[in-house]
């Protein structure tokens, strides 16, 4: 009894280890006097599961580190194990109130085995809140040859520890304009390359990098984006490798592409752990994940998002996609005649009002919710001949205004 319970790093393969320390007495006799601390030291290993982040604990069953059967010829019988951690802040718990269980398995030195298992279950989930915020970025900057970026960033705000449900799972769906290319999802790192070694996966594959701060690790997690090709599979999964301090958290995205060209990704089994901030960049390039149909400065981008908490709770909603790298100028996108009737697009760099209008035509107004290409539909007021000026103005919610002015000519 009195013994101490020390966490180490790397042990036997695994990211951590444990040194368990015990005076070597029974009775009256000191069965390990004159070694170094006078007892006997168990090790034992800690893994993390890549995909749920579940530890599993393996005690040394050869060699000097095991839990001893003899000690200085004296057979020991172990009744009881009792481990108290008692650090304070050491452990958290989950944010899922669902039924769980510790479980293990006892060995014998004998061979034998049993399983083991205690119910765990923790209550209250319900009152914690759940208000993460996500935003989205792409370039307007795009070409045939490199596609198109997407930057996505989820942060929890600052609350205290044990106040906030983890995530559970998250469903994304881009919009039609940011379409998946298709080259670059042929050029998926195969089931079997990933599960050897997720380096040696192509590099056409690694389509990113995702990074990831949690209050559980004194570093970041973080690592490539990478499109992974699993039999039965209709599309490449979206699997991000996140790394540090020696731990290993594989995120998995299923991904689907509908009939109209809309590919949605779904992260079914996030861990119940925490963290601060993901963010996850898909740059332009040679084998960029999207493509770009049209020009991103002249559309207003949407991704339909739905989140889902550890304890049930849901947020759904439309992330407005922010286009960086645009003109700041009004300018107009088309004009056509056809007959009496003048269409024109005119993009606004911001939101706020355009309006329009010219000598022997009628006048418009629309207002732009953000930085966005609308249609204008103004008729001749008289038939036959006539060349005009169309004034446009874009008065900004805030800012200068800005005039532009388009010649038409009406042949008829």
């Amino acid at each position: 009894k009195g013994g101490r319970v020390y966490m180490t790093g790397p042990y036997e393969g695994a990211p951590f280890g444990l040194s368990i320390v015990n005076p070597a007495k029974a009775g009256p006799y000191d069965l390990e006097a004159g070694t170094p601390c006078d007892c006997v030291v168990v090790r034992a290993k800690i893994e993390v599961d890549p995909h749920t982040a579940a530890l599993t604990i393996t005690s040394d069953n050869t060699g000097p580190y095991k839990i001893p059967t003899i000690l200085k010829g004296i057979p020991l019988q172990i009744q009881h194990v009792n481990v108290t951690i008692n650090r304070p802040g050491f452990t958290i718990n989950p944010t899922n109130c669902s039924s769980m269980a510790v479980t293990g398995t006892i060995s014998s030195s004998e061979g034998s085995s049993s399983g083991v298992s205690a119910p765990f279950q923790v209550t209250n989930c319900a009152t914690l809140a759940f208000a993460p915020k996500f935003s989205v970025s792409t370039s307007g900057k795009t070409s045939k040859a490199d596609g198109a970026s997407l930057t996505t960033k989820l942060s929890y705000p600052n609350a205290p520890q044990g106040t906030q449900a983890d995530i559970a799972k998250v469903k994304v769906d881009l919009p039609k304009h940011l379409p998946s290319r298709l080259t670059t999802l042929q050029k998926a790192c195969t089931n079997a390359q990933f599960e050897l070694n997720p380096a040696n996966c192509p590099a056409a594959s690694k389509i990113g990098y995702a990074v990831v701060h949690t209050p559980l690790l004194p570093v970041p997690l973080e690592g490539p984006a990478i499109f992974v090709s699993h039999g039965g599979e209709a599309f490449p999964s979206l699997t991000m490798v996140l790394q540090g301090d020696n731990v290993t958290v594989d995120l998995v995205g299923t991904t689907f592409i509908s009939k109209g060209g809309i590919t949605s990704t779904t992260f079914k089994a996030v861990p119940d752990q925490p963290f601060s901030t993901f963010e996850l960049v898909l740059p332009e390039g040679k084998y960029s994940a999207l493509a770009a149909n049209g020009d991103l400065c002249k559309k207003k981008l949407a991704m339909p998002t739905a989140f889902v908490a550890q304890n049930g709770a849901e947020i759904h909603e439309s992330t407005a996609i922010d286009v960086t790298g645009c003109s700041g100028a009004l300018s107009v996108v088309s004009s056509s005649v056809k007959k009496r009737t003048l269409t024109l697009s005119v993009y606004a760099p911001a939101a706020g009002k355009v309006t329009a209008s010219g000598k022997g035509v009628s006048s418009g107004s629309k207002s732009y919710s953000g930085r966005e290409a609308l249609t204008f539909t103004l008729k001749q007021k008289k038939a036959g001949r006539l060349k005009t000026k169309i004034k446009l103005t874009f008065t900004p919610s805030k800012g200068k205004k800005q005039t532009k002015t388009v010649k038409v000519s009406f042949k008829r």
